[in-house]
């Protein structure tokens, strides 16, 4: 572009902006911020890597809730939006490869794992590039599901609970495994098992755990397909938790499910123990579709616990540890009825033609 002449002084224009100077402006800016200023012109987006720059330094970002439309009823393009906890900004977003609805049935490694409504198809999806990746078919209807490692890695590895027919019968469960590359899916069938509801699943190792309605606990064993029920003492106490792994351990934040955080278990030997916080600087971010743990890289910011929630005026709530007092962090109103909270972490994976399921 031309320089351009206001008030009889010549004033440059954005595009030429020296390299050096858009240097200095990157650590200010966001995730989104990010891909937004490499959007501004084509002079920008040349200068600057598609990843941002606190990426490749292998720091840990904070995780966003993206508040995610998943109404029964549309056919188009619905409005989405994301929540940085750590500046109290929220984001409207749009995602125009999602012009049907879809339900999330997992979140992990910055991707969703998403089921589209018209057609039942699974895929993987990131909300911050729009990258997409589709999964073979699996019949029957989705309970849940999870995943181990991002799906453009080789180790990654999918769990579904489908009814496959059974849907509604307690005595029956249908675990399905797709691992990275394959065209079908394993189906895992066990009779006898008198297991409730799912209400949250995780990964933690190689064990896909599932919580049941009761707070029993469903272990499935992605190796050698074993599955077994755990009940312990505290099973009415921790069913409306949301499940979490750290560390390799597997903890249940207990009340979050109704936008509470009461205390926090973990499981140790078939039971479950409460424990007052975990060690290291270690923030909470607990959630439907996936609950996540982050060390704290962000200096001056005390560790605390964030609940994403349902209930009125209150999308998103915080607690320092030990201290049991609630703080309303987000109040969405515009996004309350059809919107499910979910944590997702910002990263970067460029959306290509070429991104396919064991690629």
């Amino acid at each position: 572009m031309e320089d351009t002449i206001q008030n009889n002084k010549k004033v440059k224009d954005w595009s030429e902006l020296p390299k050096e100077l858009l240097q200095m402006i990157l650590p200010s800016l966001s995730f989104l911020d990010y891909l937004r200023f490499r959007a501004v012109c084509s002079r920008w987006r040349s200068s600057l890597p598609k990843c941002p720059p606190s990426q490749n330094r292998g720091t840990n970002p904070m995780p966003w809730l993206l508040l995610f439309y998943e109404t029964l009823f549309s056919n188009k393009e619905t409005k989405h939006a994301f929540f940085n906890p750590s500046t109290g900004e929220l984001y409207q977003a749009k995602f125009p490869k999602l012009i049907s609805s879809a339900k999330c049935l997992s979140s992990r490694h910055g991707w969703l794992l998403l089921l589209a409504r018209a057609n039942s198809s699974l895929f993987f999806y990131n909300p911050f590039t729009g990258a997409k990746i589709d999964l073979p078919y699996l019949e029957g209807y989705m309970d849940a599901a999870s995943f181990i490692n991002p799906p453009t890695s080789p180790n990654c590895r999918i769990t579904a609970i489908c009814d496959c027919g059974e849907r509604f019968n307690p005595n029956v469960i249908v675990i399905n495994v797709c691992r990275f590359g394959e065209k079908t899916w394993t189906s895992y069938t066990f009779h006898g098992t008198n297991f409730g509801m799912v209400k949250d699943v995780i990964f933690c190792g190689e064990i896909f755990y599932c919580m049941d309605s009761f707070g029993r606990l469903g272990a499935f064993n992605v190796e050698n397909g074993t599955w077994n029920i755990i009940c312990s003492s505290k099973c009415q106490t921790i069913c409306d938790s949301y499940l979490v792994e750290y560390g390799g351990e597997l903890f249940a934040g207990v009340g979050a499910r109704y936008g509470i955080f009461r205390c926090l278990y973990k499981f140790v030997q078939a039971n479950w123990v409460e424990v007052k916080a975990l060690q290291n600087e270690v923030w909470l971010f607990l959630g439907p579709n996936g609950s996540n743990v982050t060390l704290n890289s962000w200096n001056g910011m005390d560790k605390r616990i964030y609940v994403g929630g349902f209930q009125p005026n209150c999308m998103c709530c915080s607690y320092g540890y030990g201290n049991e007092e609630r703080e309303v962090v987000l109040a969405c109103p515009e996004f309350e009825l059809f919107c499910t909270p979910i944590w997702v972490e910002p990263k970067w994976v460029g959306p290509s033609p070429n991104l396919k399921w064991g690629h």
